[in-house]
């Protein structure tokens, strides 16, 4: 038994040097903030590899909201309704989306790299542009 638990012992050590890269992936939080009297922003970035980025946008009831992403045409986004972990149907590439959304709350755009251009460990620029009317 002795030989037994030095062995799991030895594999869960070994484990450990990937737990900090798991949580160092997280992606970061950003909130988008509009200017004074304005209703549209940008806010622009680089990823690198398979890191991603998530913006929050706190929408009121019944706004419409136009996501534009230009730059680099690898990264991609998809867009959250509060309290879901299932991306909404943006119907398009990926790079743009106009759409009503009914429920109020904190919505999150999440930028990404598809995974073939995240696996070849490419930098993307992007600028996304957010418009709540």
């Amino acid at each position: 038994m002795s030989h037994a638990r030095s062995a799991i012992a030895g594999l869960l050590l070994s484990c450990l040097p990937l737990a900090p890269r798991a949580i160092a992936q997280d992606a970061p939080t950003i909130a988008v903030h509009f200017p004074q009297r304005a209703n549209s922003t940008t806010v622009s970035g680089t990823l690198a590899g398979d890191a991603s980025v998530t913006y929050t946008v706190d929408v009121a009831t019944a706004q419409v909201i136009q996501l534009k992403l230009s730059g680099s045409s690898t990264v991609s986004f998809h867009l959250y309704a509060p309290g879901e972990d299932t991306a909404l149907d943006t119907g398009g590439d990926g790079q743009r989306f106009s759409g009503l959304l009914a429920t109020p709350g904190t919505y999150r755009i999440q930028l990404y790299q598809p995974q073939p251009t995240a696996r070849a460990a490419e930098v993307a620029r992007f600028t996304l542009s957010v418009s709540l009317r």
